[in-house]
Protein backbone atom coordinates (compact mmCIF):
# COMPACT_ATOMS: atom_id res chain seq x y z
CA UNK A 1 0.00 0.00 0.00
CA UNK A 2 1.55 3.47 -0.99
CA UNK A 3 1.69 6.12 1.47
CA UNK A 4 -0.41 9.45 1.05
CA UNK A 5 -0.49 11.21 4.22
CA UNK A 6 1.19 13.52 4.92
CA UNK A 7 2.01 12.27 8.76
CA UNK A 8 2.43 8.58 7.47
CA UNK A 9 4.82 10.15 4.93
CA UNK A 10 6.92 11.95 7.62
CA UNK A 11 6.81 8.66 10.49
CA UNK A 12 7.94 6.49 7.36
CA UNK A 13 11.16 8.80 6.81
CA UNK A 14 12.18 9.83 10.62
CA UNK A 15 11.23 5.63 11.76
CA UNK A 16 12.91 4.17 8.16
CA UNK A 17 16.43 6.34 9.69
CA UNK A 18 16.32 5.18 12.76
CA UNK A 19 15.64 1.11 11.78
CA UNK A 20 18.84 2.00 8.88
CA UNK A 21 21.27 3.82 11.65
CA UNK A 22 20.24 1.00 14.48
CA UNK A 23 21.32 -1.23 12.29
CA UNK A 24 24.40 -0.07 11.77
CA UNK A 25 24.95 -0.02 15.65
CA UNK A 26 22.99 -3.94 15.35
CA UNK A 27 20.78 -2.51 17.66
CA UNK A 28 16.95 -3.83 17.83
CA UNK A 29 14.44 -1.36 17.24
CA UNK A 30 10.59 -1.54 18.90
CA UNK A 31 8.12 0.28 16.79
CA UNK A 32 5.11 2.15 17.51
CA UNK A 33 2.02 -0.61 16.85
CA UNK A 34 4.43 -3.14 15.97
CA UNK A 35 5.18 -6.94 17.69
CA UNK A 36 8.35 -6.56 19.84
CA UNK A 37 9.86 -9.27 22.45
CA UNK A 38 13.10 -7.65 24.22
CA UNK A 39 15.91 -10.21 23.48
CA UNK A 40 18.55 -9.22 25.80
CA UNK A 41 20.92 -12.24 24.84
CA UNK A 42 21.28 -10.34 21.17
CA UNK A 43 22.08 -6.69 22.29
CA UNK A 44 22.55 -5.41 25.99
CA UNK A 45 19.66 -3.12 25.27
CA UNK A 46 17.19 -2.05 22.68
CA UNK A 47 15.68 1.12 21.26
CA UNK A 48 12.42 1.99 21.31
CA UNK A 49 10.26 4.70 18.79
CA UNK A 50 6.99 6.58 19.14
CA UNK A 51 5.86 9.14 16.96
CA UNK A 52 4.18 12.25 18.39
CA UNK A 53 2.44 14.49 15.79
CA UNK A 54 1.30 18.38 17.35
CA UNK A 55 -1.25 20.20 15.90
CA UNK A 56 -0.10 22.74 12.48
CA UNK A 57 0.81 25.32 13.66
CA UNK A 58 0.33 28.55 11.26
CA UNK A 59 3.80 30.23 9.31
CA UNK A 60 2.20 32.40 7.63
CA UNK A 61 -0.72 33.68 5.00
CA UNK A 62 1.83 32.42 1.98
CA UNK A 63 3.20 29.21 3.31
CA UNK A 64 0.29 28.00 5.09
CA UNK A 65 0.49 25.10 8.30
CA UNK A 66 3.46 23.54 8.85
CA UNK A 67 3.77 19.67 10.63
CA UNK A 68 5.70 19.31 13.35
CA UNK A 69 6.14 17.17 16.76
CA UNK A 70 8.49 15.04 18.06
CA UNK A 71 10.01 11.40 17.67
CA UNK A 72 11.14 9.76 20.94
CA UNK A 73 13.84 7.44 20.84
CA UNK A 74 14.39 5.89 24.12
CA UNK A 75 17.31 3.52 24.62
CA UNK A 76 16.17 0.72 27.12
CA UNK A 77 17.71 -1.36 28.75
CA UNK A 78 17.51 -4.18 31.82
CA UNK A 79 17.18 -2.88 35.39
CA UNK A 80 20.90 -2.80 37.59
CA UNK A 81 23.34 -2.09 34.58
CA UNK A 82 24.06 1.19 35.73
CA UNK A 83 23.10 4.70 35.19
CA UNK A 84 26.37 5.59 32.82
CA UNK A 85 25.99 2.72 30.34
CA UNK A 86 22.56 4.45 29.64
CA UNK A 87 23.90 7.44 29.22
CA UNK A 88 26.14 6.38 26.96
CA UNK A 89 23.59 4.31 24.48
CA UNK A 90 21.43 7.88 24.60
CA UNK A 91 24.53 9.92 23.00
CA UNK A 92 24.54 7.51 20.76
CA UNK A 93 20.88 8.06 19.68
CA UNK A 94 21.26 11.62 19.50
CA UNK A 95 23.62 11.31 16.62
CA UNK A 96 21.14 9.46 14.47
CA UNK A 97 19.19 13.25 14.13
CA UNK A 98 21.63 15.98 14.12
CA UNK A 99 19.94 19.65 14.38
CA UNK A 100 19.27 20.51 10.40
CA UNK A 101 19.28 17.05 9.48
CA UNK A 102 16.54 16.77 6.05
CA UNK A 103 14.72 14.11 4.96
CA UNK A 104 12.81 14.04 2.15
CA UNK A 105 9.53 11.35 1.28
CA UNK A 106 6.92 11.59 -0.61
CA UNK A 107 7.31 15.15 -1.61
CA UNK A 108 7.29 15.96 1.72
CA UNK A 109 10.82 17.70 3.82
CA UNK A 110 10.80 16.98 6.91
CA UNK A 111 13.68 18.84 9.08
CA UNK A 112 15.19 17.56 12.55
CA UNK A 113 15.26 21.39 13.69
CA UNK A 114 16.63 21.76 17.26
CA UNK A 115 19.83 19.41 18.51
CA UNK A 116 18.23 16.32 20.43
CA UNK A 117 18.51 15.84 23.71
CA UNK A 118 18.29 13.25 26.70
CA UNK A 119 15.22 13.64 29.28
CA UNK A 120 14.72 12.33 32.19
CA UNK A 121 15.83 8.60 32.81
CA UNK A 122 13.02 6.24 34.61
CA UNK A 123 12.22 2.84 35.39
CA UNK A 124 10.45 0.51 34.59
CA UNK A 125 9.45 -3.00 36.50
CA UNK A 126 12.39 -4.85 34.92
CA UNK A 127 14.10 -2.18 32.74
CA UNK A 128 15.76 1.13 33.14
CA UNK A 129 14.78 3.84 29.93
CA UNK A 130 16.75 7.22 28.78
CA UNK A 131 14.17 8.72 27.02
CA UNK A 132 15.86 11.00 23.55
CA UNK A 133 13.50 13.73 21.64
CA UNK A 134 14.16 14.26 18.65
CA UNK A 135 11.78 17.99 17.75
CA UNK A 136 10.96 17.82 14.23
CA UNK A 137 8.86 20.11 11.54
CA UNK A 138 7.79 19.73 8.11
Amino acid sequence: MALVGKLALVADAMLGRLETQAGLLGIPVAMPNAAFVPDFTVADWFIEARFFPNSPKAEGITTGLMDHGILQISAVFQRNMGAIVVLEAAEALKTMFPKNLELFNGGFKTTVHRAPYASSPFDRVDQYVVPVIVEWSS
